[in-house]
């Protein structure tokens, strides 16, 4: 979602209207509020809030594959979700600056992730949770006989 930013004196113009609103007796509450909302909506009429959310919930269940990548050691699963999250940018990052807070956007979003592993790790072997060790030992369970 689109939300226009707004310079000082926008912001201060829209809070005077906000308090006019207000302080205005004479309207009901549903006034009062769809008003309000009129006064800072945003830029893009047709954008729709679930975009915003839906972005939340891919970039939570990237550092989700990330965490399971590195506690797992699958060194390939991290870089199927790059390349994933990639090819679905492509097009959108054919601008530099949209390439670069692509990459920073990117890192961020694996750093976080390895960092909260690691300090999963660190807790699961303090504690002898063994957590990890079975992680580890059901990723590379090797049938008998082989």
């Amino acid at each position: 979602m689109k939300i226009k930013t707004n310079t000082s004196s926008e912001k201060s113009e829209n809070q005077t209207k906000i308090k006019k609103i207000i302080t205005n007796n004479s309207t009901s509450t549903e006034t009062i509020i769809e008003e309000i909302i009129e006064t800072v909506k945003p830029l893009d009429k047709n954008s729709d809030i679930e975009v915003d959310n839906n972005s939340r919930i891919i970039g939570f269940i990237e550092r989700i594959l990330y965490f399971i990548g590195v506690v797992s050691q699958n060194w390939t699963l991290i870089s199927i979700v790059i390349v994933f999250k990639t090819i679905a940018r492509y097009k959108e990052i054919d601008k530099q600056i949209k390439a670069e807070y692509f990459l920073i956007g990117s890192m961020l979003s694996l750093l976080f992730a390895i960092v909260i592993s690691m300090v999963f790790i660190a807790f699961d072997k303090i504690n002898n949770l063994g957590i990890v060790d079975y992680i580890l030992s059901s990723v590379t369970h090797n049938p008998k006989g082989s």
